[in-house]
């Protein structure tokens, strides 16, 4: 990894809150040597990331528990094959403009009361259809490009050895004592990321023949 590649990774970690510990090399499950970079935090709510410039970002507490290490590694790698993932970026910014959409729906409404006129409500309805469109499609974007990324996951390890890796991970980090997620990063987590249940449910139906043989 380069030196411009440690900088600029170590920069994002600071912006998130968290600490760059070392660059590693790690084999992947094909037997190809990938290099990730390994960080800390106080809080344990993002066990791996794929940066815009494509570099695997690891907590070191995923390095604790072998399925958690997995399991963070085979969905991270999946990311990283993920070309059409950078079309998440430009579509995030539509969040910045959903709540001017949706103040201009509450203007338009307060103004078509005053007016008493039809022409306004037919304009409120349209910036408030607006405003929902600007915030469902990145949501469903991110939860798109996730479910694919669990759906590799899932196929490659199984899902009983991501459930008991994420416990693992769990039950490490609070013996480490480490800070639970605040309740503002649960919500984005759910808006970006999609139940791993309702996932599994899903690659049931799609894979089951390869499913079933992955339990024999």
């Amino acid at each position: 990894m380069n030196r411009a590649s440690v900088v600029l990774n170590k920069l994002w970690l600071r912006l998130s809150g968290n600490r760059f510990l070392r660059v590693s090399s790690i084999a992947l499950r094909d037997g190809t040597e990938h290099e990730v970079v390994v960080y800390s935090s106080n809080t344990f709510q993002m066990v791996g990331q794929v940066t815009p410039w494509g570099t695997i970002l690891v907590h070191e507490f995923s390095f604790l528990s072998k399925k958690m290490g997995d399991y963070v590694i085979v969905h991270e790698s999946a990311h990283n094959r993920q070309w059409f993932r950078y079309a998440l970026y430009p579509l995030m910014i539509l969040w910045i403009i959903c709540p001017f959409l949706l103040l201009s729906a509450v203007a338009i409404t307060i103004q078509g009361i005053t007016a008493h006129e039809a022409r306004y409500f037919v304009a409120s309805i349209t910036a408030l259809l607006a405003s929902a469109a600007a915030f469902a499609i990145p949501c469903l974007s991110s939860w798109f490009v996730e479910f694919l990324a669990d759906s590799h996951a899932i196929r490659e390890l199984g899902m009983s050895n991501i459930l008991e890796g994420i416990e693992e991970g769990r039950a490490l980090a609070t013996a480490h004592g480490l800070k639970r997620p605040d309740w503002l990063s649960r919500v984005f987590g759910r808006l970006t990321h999609p139940p791993l249940p309702l996932t599994y449910r899903i690659c049931q139906f799609l894979y089951k023949k390869e499913l079933d043989g992955l339990r024999k």
